[in-house]
């Protein structure tokens, strides 16, 4: 039973890798996750929190900007452009740089050794959150494919181990073991408390810096009601956000 299984997965990646009906990748990592590696060292603690924090601030703008556009009423470039800044709407390329170094032993029987979570080549296209899992996709078409998933995670996960797909994605627990590579633990340093503190100090200073850079922006352009309604309640949702609920 247990080779049939191991047979039927290795079959279909094989036949992943080797279409292009479904190119890309969708990646789901449970926060527990994310929580083992920030508890291995003060580095991975300031590293995670701060790539999980961007990951949260770029979701709000991203709402708040297309919420905007969609009504009827797009912000100003000048504005726009600023806030991209400030709600780390930009933050791709150094997400992909920190995915790229984080490493996991695959749970799946015929796989062996570590790989990276994000493969040379690959970036983000999209990210979400679901049940506890900050979730990626590394093009358009598993972008859409991740937003229209509404299966439970145990059945994707089961379905994965026993071979049955989806075979784009890419299921990543506590019990992945997952390490920052290049960083070695900290014996010292790392611990769930250590990294708990941290995480706290670092949603804090990006609470302070967008309200900060709001104000700048409020008072070197002039808003009209509608946009200082957006900004203020995009300002608002971060900051409730963040200082409510711990990254991880």
């Amino acid at each position: 039973m247990l080779r049939s299984v191991v047979l039927r997965s290795f079959l279909l990646y094989i036949l992943h890798m080797s279409t292009d009906v479904e190119p890309g990748r969708r990646i789901y990592i449970h926060r527990d996750a994310f929580a083992a590696v920030a508890a291995q060292g003060k580095r991975q603690a300031y590293e995670v929190s701060s790539a999980l924090t961007n990951v949260r601030l770029a979701k709000i703008g991203h709402h708040y900007v297309q919420d905007a556009a969609d009504i009827g009423a797009p912000l100003r470039p000048e504005i726009a452009s600023v806030l991209e800044d400030i709600m780390c709407m930009s933050h791709r390329h150094r997400l992909a740089g920190f995915l790229g170094r984080l490493t996991f032993a695959p749970k799946i029987p015929w796989k062996e050794g570590r790989e990276a979570v994000l493969r040379a080549g690959e970036d983000i296209d999209n990210t979400c959150y679901q049940d506890g899992f900050y979730t990626f996709a590394t093009g358009p078409e598993a972008s859409d494919r991740m937003f229209e998933d509404r299966s439970p995670i145990p059945d994707l996960k089961h379905s994965i181990v026993t071979g049955e797909g989806p075979v784009d994605l890419t299921i990543i627990t506590s019990k992945s073991r997952v390490r920052l590579e290049e960083l070695e633990p900290d014996r010292y340093y790392g611990s769930p408390v250590s990294a708990s503190n941290i995480d706290e100090a670092m949603r804090r200073d990006h609470v302070s810096g967008i309200r900060a850079a709001s104000r700048m922006l409020s008072q070197e352009v002039v808003f009209s009601d509608l946009e200082s309604k957006i900004v203020g309640d995009m300002v608002g949702s971060a900051s409730y956000t963040l200082l409510r609920t711990s990254n991880y």
